[in-house]
C-alpha cells in the first residue's frame, strides 16, 4: 500500500539539538502513573536529561448544588490522603530514576494541572503526559490537558497511551506531513527524538501536492543526522486518522510526531478531527506540537 519517493540518509550524525529537561505529569490516583513514569525514565536515560515531576493536587471539588460548606474535616481527610499517594509515587520515581542513574526532582503542588504544568513546562525541553481518559480524572482538573499545554506552554507535549508498556519508546517513528505549519513546528520540536531513532519515515496520506515538500522535509532531516524516509499512501473509505494509526502498526513504529490541529476555545483547545481522533485512539506516544 505504500510507494516509496525518497530515502535520504547521512553517512556521519552531526551533534544533535539534545534534551535537557523532561517535565512528567503525576497525580493522584492515577493507575497509569507508574507506567508512564518508566517511560519517561528511559528516555531521561538514553537522552541524558533531567527529569522533574510535577506531581499535581487539584483543590478539592465541592458541587455547586451543595448550599452549605464543606466541614475542614474533609478537606484535611482529602488532602491527607492525596499526600499519602504523592510521597509512594515519589518513593516509586526517585527509585525507577535512581536504578536508571537518572538525575530527578519531584515537586508535589497543590493546584489544577493546566496551571501547573504550563508553569513548569516553560523550564523543560519536553512535557509528558498521560492519553486523556475518564479514569485518569477522578480528582478532576485534567479535560482538556492536552490542548492546552500545546497551545499555552509552548512546549512540545509526549502522550503516553493509557493502554500497553512504552518504555524504550522512539527506535522507529512515524512524522505524517502535509507540509503545514502544525507539522512543521512538530517535525523540529521533536528533532533530537529524531535524530536518535533509527528510521523516521514522513508520510503523506492522499495529498499529491505534499509530495515534493515531504522529499525536501527528509533531505532537511537526513542534514541534521536523521535516517529518513519519505512515503505516500492512497487511502479511500478511510479516515485519514485511521490511515495514520494503520501505518503506526504496518511499519512497525513505536512513536507518532504530528501538529496538534484546532483552535482556541477560551482557555480550552478545541482539536480537530484528525488529531481528536489519534488521541482517543493512539497506540503508541505521541508528540504533539502546535
Amino acid at each position: 500500500n505504500y510507494s516509496r519517493f525518497a530515502l535520504r540518509e547521512t553517512v556521519m550524525k552531526e551533534e544533535p539539538m539534545s534534551l535537557r529537561t523532561i517535565l512528567l505529569h503525576s497525580m493522584p490516583g492515577d493507575p497509569h502513573n507508574d507506567m508512564r513514569t518508566e517511560a519517561a525514565v528511559v528516555l531521561c536515560a538514553t537522552s541524558g536529561a533531567h527529569l522533574t515531576v510535577a506531581h499535581t493536587i487539584p483543590p478539592i471539588s465541592v458541587p455547586t448544588y451543595m448550599a452549605a460548606p464543606l466541614p475542614p474535616e474533609i478537606f484535611d481527610q482529602y488532602y491527607a490522603e492525596a499526600e499519602a499517594d504523592a510521597a509512594a509515587a515519589q518513593k516509586s520515581l526517585m527509585d525507577k530514576a535512581s536504578a536508571n542513574n537518572v538525575a530527578a526532582e519531584w515537586h508535589a503542588v497543590r493546584g489544577y494541572p493546566r496551571d501547573v504544568l504550563t508553569s513548569h513546562a516553560r523550564y523543560s525541553d519536553l512535557v509528558i503526559v498521560g492519553q486523556p481518559a475518564e479514569e485518569n480524572d477522578q480528582y478532576g482538573g485534567t479535560e482538556g490537558l492536552l490542548g492546552d499545554l500545546a497551545i499555552g506552554a509552548g512546549r512540545p507535549v509526549i502522550a503516553v497511551p493509557y493502554a500497553g508498556s512504552h518504555a524504550g519508546f522512539g527506535k522507529r517513528i512515524l512524522v505524517p506531513w502535509n507540509d503545514s505549519r502544525e507539522s512543521t513546528r512538530a517535525a523540529h520540536d521533536a528533532l533530537p527524538l529524531l535524530v536518535a531513532a533509527d528510521l523516521v519515515t514522513i508520510l503523506v496520506v492522499n495529498s499529491d501536492g505534499d509530495l515534493e515538500s515531504a522529499e525536501e522535509i527528509s533531505a532537511h532531516l537526513a542534514r541534521h543526522g536523521v535516517t529518513v524516509e519519505a512515503k505516500t499512501e492512497k487511502v479511500s473509505g478511510l479516515d485519514i486518522g485511521d490511515a495514520v494509526l494503520n501505518a503506526v502498526s504496518d511499519l512497525g513504529c513505536d512513536m507518532l510526531v504530528m501538529g496538534a490541529y484546532g483552535h482556541s476555545r477560551l482557555r480550552e483547545y478545541a482539536f480537530g478531527g484528525v488529531t481528536r481522533h489519534i488521541i482517543e485512539h493512539m497506540t503508541v506516544p505521541t508528540l504533539f506540537s502546535h
